[in-house]
């Protein structure tokens, strides 16, 4: 059963500002293509993902010196050996962590390239699972979209739950594009 869309042009609204996408993103995406704003802004969220990583691996590679420097210092161990060690565990993890990296990036430059965009349609629900922490997802018929709080915030507010929707995400990433209330 398809719940009655109050104001089209609010739910239509919400959408846009919960995926961030413009009426010419729509039009673009509906024709099958991907335009060059959604490229920057996925290419803006893999450079987020690396900033990140660089963090996390800093911050943990600092933790390591100089907990390993302590444990050296009261346990009367051979400072050199122990970093010697604790560079090569870093090292093989830095080749790790860009390995993912970089097929990551081949993976976006290749959905870019190819422009490999699909569209659902189907009622749209929204869903919070709580584990540990929150978890928010949306599904248009059988497909499942994981998406953050705010985004969640701003579709439960358009009222869009049980509302007939048309979605356009990325093949590979799943990464939604845009997406509009059929009335």
């Amino acid at each position: 059963m398809q719940a009655e869309v109050a104001d089209p042009g609010a739910a239509n609204a919400a959408l846009q500002a919960g995926f961030n996408f413009t009426p010419a993103d729509l039009r673009a995406n509906q024709q099958g293509r991907i335009t060059e704003r959604q490229e920057r802004r996925m290419r803006e969220q893999h450079q987020d993902t690396i900033r990140i990583s660089r963090g996390f691996f800093i911050f943990f590679m600092i933790i390591g010196y100089l907990g390993s420097g302590l444990a050296a210092l009261t346990e009367g161990l051979s400072l050199i050996e122990m970093w010697r060690w604790i560079s090569f565990g870093f090292l093989c993890l830095y080749g790790f962590v860009w390995t993912v990296i970089f097929f990551d990036r081949r993976q976006l430059e290749r959905t870019l390239r190819d422009g490999d965009l699909v569209e659902t349609r189907g009622p749209l629900r929204l869903v919070m699972r709580q584990h540990k922490t929150p978890s928010y997802y949306f599904y248009v018929g059988a497909h499942e979209f994981s998406i953050d709080h705010a985004t969640y915030t701003r579709l439960k507010r358009g009222n869009l739950d049980g509302q007939q929707a048309l979605v356009y995400y990325t093949k590979r990433w799943r990464w939604v594009l845009s997406a509009a209330i059929e009335a």
